[in-house]
């Protein structure tokens, strides 16, 4: 046997008859993460293999709308770094697992922690032309706080100990904390649901009867066309719209509300937070609740009613929320946000079913 660098010769030979030799030339092949197991920092329990879609999701759901269209491929070249530079640190990073793990994963070489994978995206980020993506990755995994042994950020003062330590030219001193009114709510019945969701400025609905003056060719809208071209009514007369409106040929795009879709929407923002599929469903009944039963309500409508009750309820959902609703496109302004929960706190909102009197 010599050795060449990294590189292996062998001599090897045929145990029945010695005089058949051959020579294997064998070298070393770097580890990749796809053999990697990850390892659940908190409850130090092993997740499973590496797998590299995942990490381009988590990385995608935490920037999303900060690249625009290109959010996928940011979230992509990221996850390629990440996974470039990891794998020139598994011979510090990587542990050896037990053997029992050995016989549950007998392909996978060692464990590494999941927190190992998060920092380094976060420096990945800390690269990119969107250093709020940064910002907000980090709101998305280090905001959990529902899993055993997991202590993610509670608070907004949380987020901006963070925030400082990693922008020091935003810290400032942090205002006296004030007490706080609670005000206590629980849904008695549930909220009446709009039939219709419009985003303002996209859609245009017009009375029926209003066919006059300059605009009249785009305010007719043939009737036929509500149960044809309308995605919505195509081959389903129950969904037309009612005949007392219509729409021009900006309002396509008008939908019928989704209480699954507009649930499902809070949840994003409540992702890793306790309770979040409860609490999403209650935060939807409250927004709803206020609505009054308007059988037609506006996207923004409903974004504002979100925002404000995600601010007197969770301040890493909230958070989360905003950045997208307001469209945060940089640091300084979500340290402002952050900032204003800690210095002018809303009252807050606790879910709580009302008691019952005891019978007699």
């Amino acid at each position: 046997m010599k050795f060449e660098g990294h590189r292996v010769e062998r001599t090897r030979r045929c145990l029945e008859n010695p005089e058949h030799r051959f020579r294997t030339y064998e070298e070393a092949q770097p580890l990749k993460m796809e053999a990697i197991a990850v390892r659940q920092s908190g409850s130090n329990k092993l997740a499973g293999a590496f797998e590299f879609p995942r990490l381009v999701r988590d990385i995608e759901d935490a920037v999303l709308q900060m690249g625009g269209p290109e959010s996928a491929l940011i979230a992509d070249r990221v996850a390629h770094q990440t996974v470039y530079w990891l794998e020139r640190k598994l011979d510090r990073l990587m542990k050896g697992l037990s053997l029992g793990e050995r016989r549950d994963f007998p392909l996978l070489a060692g464990w590494i922690y999941d927190h190992h994978i998060s920092d380094q995206v976060e420096i990945e980020l800390g690269r990119t032309k969107l250093p709020l993506a940064r910002v907000l990755y980090a709101l998305s995994i280090r905001g959990r706080d529902d899993r055993e042994g997991r202590h993610g950020w509670r608070t907004a003062k949380d987020v901006l100990n963070w925030l400082y330590d990693h922008h020091p030219r935003l810290k400032k001193s942090f205002p006296l904390e004030v007490a706080v009114p609670e005000d206590a709510w629980y849904p008695t019945s549930e909220a009446p649901l709009p039939k219709y969701v419009i985003k303002k400025g996209q859609r245009i609905v017009v009375p029926a009867e209003s066919k006059a003056g300059s605009t009249s060719s785009k305010l007719r809208s043939a009737r036929s066309k509500a149960s044809g071209d309308h995605p919505e009514s195509a081959g389903n007369p129950g969904h037309a719209l009612p005949h007392a409106l219509e729409w021009t040929n900006d309002s396509r795009l008008l939908r019928r509300f989704d209480l699954d879709q507009f649930v499902g929407s809070i949840r994003k923002a409540m992702m890793g937070r306790a309770n979040s599929d409860d609490l999403s469903k209650l935060v939807a009944q409250r927004v709803l609740h206020d609505l009054g039963g308007q059988p037609i309500v506006l996207t923004s409508q409903l974004a504002a009613g979100v925002l404000d009750c995600l601010r007197r309820t969770d301040d890493i959902a909230y958070l989360r929320w905003v950045s997208i609703a307001k469209s945060f496109d940089n640091v300084p302004v979500f340290e402002e946000e952050a900032r204003a929960l800690v210095s002018s706190p809303s009252r807050r909102l606790v879910f709580r079913r009302p008691q019952t009197a005891p019978a007699q």
